[in-house]
């Protein structure tokens, strides 16, 4: 006689896991001298012999569209497999919907049914575009939007400036502007829920004369107000004329209490280097502050110009972690070159006690521009000892708010 065995159901004796319609019922013979006869290498024993049964397995079929198996561990009876959607997917295409699933081995080796391919996940994206030194709105702007996808969406901003995409697959987008008499402007951000202005606004540069420059500055809401200060100092490199040797004053210093920097001679002071405060923003919010300068080729003293930002309300951490400040400086080539709070520049940090109580200083020395080589302005990044020492009274330049 032999004795019978069985596996449970959704379980297996054979090693390799794979389902068999014996396993369910299986003989093992008793030999002449009182020894089972041994299993075949493809049972699964233990070390005495003895049928271990594991869970059946299955295999992972080919993942439907825009779904991507999670892991590579046993997928079994006992284990589930679980599908992900990929980034930028959704089960429905919603926000919030499911982008994960499990899938079943069933008892004979075949997989339950698979879900539909998942779908892409969009939003609403606004923007407005407006003119850089006057904030007026800009009418007929050709907005290029290429989404995650590498899908691009043609759009031209409308009587009111803007521009409005409904359905932007989430992920990084790539916004490209275009306008006659101004400087193309791109804007990349990560895009991951409904955006509506802020960085996805566009201040595009007018073009520029030649030996003039412009700096503009955006950055979120929070902090509420950064500041655009520009200082003048001595070159020191032994030229003619005789520095100003007054910083701090309306000649070396431009910011929002005084937005004209240049010579005090009236009737001279549009033929020699100045800078004017174009916009002052202090709302943060993607609206730009905008910096001009003029006439730096004809500079023959105090041709160093830096330019600094101070976050007006002397917060401990949000101009660093919080603001994505971003600088942009033109020339009448176009964009000269890029410069962002968390990779560029130097940040300074100090306190001073005003009205009575410790008030921080925070302040980011990005660049300057220095004029004093007939042959161009060089512009250099403000890193350690780069850039000359501010030179201004710091509790002018920020307050409580």
């Amino acid at each position: 006689m032999s004795a019978e065995i069985g596996c449970n159901e959704g379980y297996t004796h054979l090693s390799s896991g794979a389902y068999s319609a014996e396993s369910v019922q299986l003989s093992q013979y008793c030999r002449a001298h009182g020894v089972y006869q041994t299993w075949g290498a493809e049972v699964n024993v233990d070390e005495n012999g003895r049928i271990i049964c594991i869970p059946v397995q299955c295999s992972r079929p080919s993942p439907p569209a825009f779904w991507q198996w999670s892991g590579d561990g046993t997928f079994s009876t006992a284990s589930p497999a679980t599908l992900v959607c990929e980034d930028g997917y959704s089960s429905n295409g919603m926000p919030h919907a499911l982008t994960e699933q499990s899938v079943f081995c069933g008892a004979e080796g075949t997989s339950s049914l698979l879900p539909a391919p998942c779908v892409a996940i969009t939003h609403r994206i606004v923007g407005e575009v407006t003119d850089a030194v006057t904030g007026f709105l800009i009418t007929g702007a050709s907005v290029t939007i290429t989404d995650s996808s590498g899908a691009e969406h043609h759009l031209v901003t409308s009587a009111n400036g803007l521009y409005i995409r409904e359905n932007a697959m989430r992920g990084v987008v790539t916004i490209l502007i275009t306008k006659d008499g101004f400087t193309d402007i791109e804007i990349t951000v990560d895009l991951q829920h409904d955006t509506e202005h802020g960085m996805l606004d566009a201040a595009m540069n007018p073009h520029l004369q030649d030996n003039s420059w412009r700096v503009v500055l955006t950055w979120l809401v929070n902090p509420r107000d950064l500041d655009s200060h520009v200082t003048r100092h001595d070159h020191g490199n032994g030229a003619a004329g005789t520095t100003m040797n007054d910083p701090g004053s309306s000649r070396s210093h431009l910011y929002w209490r005084n937005t004209w920097m240049g010579s005090s001679n009236w009737w001279s002071r549009y033929s020699l280097p100045y800078a004017t405060l174009d916009r002052d923003n202090v709302w943060g919010n993607g609206i730009p502050e905008t910096v001009t300068f003029f006439n730096l080729d004809v500079c023959t003293f105090d041709c160093h110009f830096v330019y600094r930002v101070w976050d007006y309300c002397s917060l401990d951490t949000a101009l660093a972690d919080e603001s994505e400040a971003l600088v942009r400086l033109y020339n009448s080539d176009g964009l000269h070159s890029t410069y962002n709070i968390m990779q560029n520049g130097r940040q300074h940090s100090g306190s001073a006690i005003m009205f009575g109580g410790e008030s921080l200083e925070r302040r980011w020395d990005v660049f300057q521009l220095d004029a004093s080589d007939s042959s161009g302005v060089v512009v250099q990044e403000c890193l350690e000892g780069e850039c000359p020492e501010d030179n201004t009274n710091p509790s002018q330049n920020h307050a409580f708010c």
